[in-house]
């Protein structure tokens, strides 16, 4: 069995809790009624027995920081740091719970470190990965944690490499991920390394989750992706084109709407977007047939509606996205290598 414990703090957002706990219940549930033993115990501690959570909801009765060498001792242990709410000012304030996590969070770096061999791991999930930072723990590894406090991460641990825009990162047995629905991901991931890719499918269906997302998928939409510039010609095609995705757009159509030169067009995307007129429209249709349809065996409907003529264009736009999207991670990353879950 594998012990997943899962630190509560005042503020602690709920649904980092309550999605990756739920998806490790089901993964038991999918073994037991295939005749296999649990494979995960869920344990909720904190340095207080009384916390109120991020929507005011109040958790009783926790359990205490428990002596994580003992209990290692009974087999693996998953700690899985979650989130708080609020900017990073009202996340890191250091009250008394915070301190306790951390002080104790250090006592036991030597059993999630690099090289540690023990089958421990270690969970961020969105906020959580500040906790970890801040407690020393981050200091040569690669995370990642919600967009709008990757600064304040690379802040905290500055001999981390903290990874931008990804759901989630496999750092050998430190798993952290970008955003609260990230943390099914990543929770699904666990799952399929330790139970199978049948037990993690059978949850994610069991979820609802249509759609087990890759670590190398971006964490923000390309709706709002790559809206972070000014450039207003840019901003006009971008609006026509989400407006409707299933339109045959060409480049002179969307020059017309830019009011400049169709090689005009081709160069602004690149300056402003660092991708094709194509790639563009084929990333919104993506993400448009991804909340209409199930993205992995989408039904010819989904497909018009997104602007595809069919499934073999769709596989090849997807083929193309996820070659981007690994370009990309590639030159996030200094030294580009192959993340594997512990078995």
């Amino acid at each position: 069995m594998i012990s997943v414990c899962f630190l509560l703090l005042p503020d602690t957002l709920i649904m980092d809790v309550a999605g990756p706990a739920e998806v490790f219940r089901l993964a038991n549930q999918h073994l037991e009624s295939r005749g296999k033993p649990a494979k995960f115990a869920l344990r909720f501690i904190s340095p207080a027995p009384t916390i109120t959570s991020s929507v005011g909801l109040a958790f009783h009765d926790i359990a205490p920081l428990p002596d994580l060498h003992q209990l290692s001792q009974r087999g693996p242990v998953w700690l899985a740091l979650s989130g708080r709410s609020g900017p990073a000012a009202n996340i890191i304030y250091r009250d008394p719970v915070w301190l306790e996590a951390r002080i104790w969070l250090t006592r036991y770096a030597e059993l999630f470190n690099a090289q540690a061999n023990s089958g421990c791991a270690l969970l961020t999930i969105c906020a959580g990965a500040l906790l970890l930072a801040d407690a020393g723990l981050a200091a040569g590894r690669k995370l990642t944690t919600h967009h709008d406090l990757l600064g304040e991460l690379a802040r905290l641990a500055p001999g981390a490499q903290v990874l931008h825009n990804r759901l989630y990162v496999d750092d050998g047995n430190l798993f952290s991920s970008a955003g609260i629905t990230a943390g099914i991901d990543l929770a699904l991931y666990c799952v399929a390394a330790v139970a199978g890719e049948g037990i993690a499918n059978a949850t994610a269906q069991s979820m609802r989750v249509t759609r087990r997302r890759h670590r190398q998928e971006p964490e923000i939409s390309p709706l709002l992706q790559y809206r972070h510039h000014q450039h207003q010609a840019l901003l006009r095609v971008q609006d026509a084109i989400e407006a409707d995705p299933a339109a045959p757009w060409d480049n002179t159509t969307l020059a017309t709407i830019a009011h400049v030169s169709p090689r005009q067009l081709l160069r602004v995307f690149r300056q402003q977007l660092g991708m094709s007129v194509r790639d563009y429209i084929e990333a919104v249709r993506l993400d448009t047939l991804a909340q209409i349809s199930d993205i992995e065996r989408p039904d010819a409907h989904g497909l018009r509606l997104a602007g595809f003529s069919g499934s073999q264009q769709w596989r090849r736009a997807r083929a193309r996205q996820a070659q981007r999207a690994l370009t990309r991670a590639g030159k996030d990353d200094a030294r580009p290598t192959k993340m594997t879950a512990r078995r």
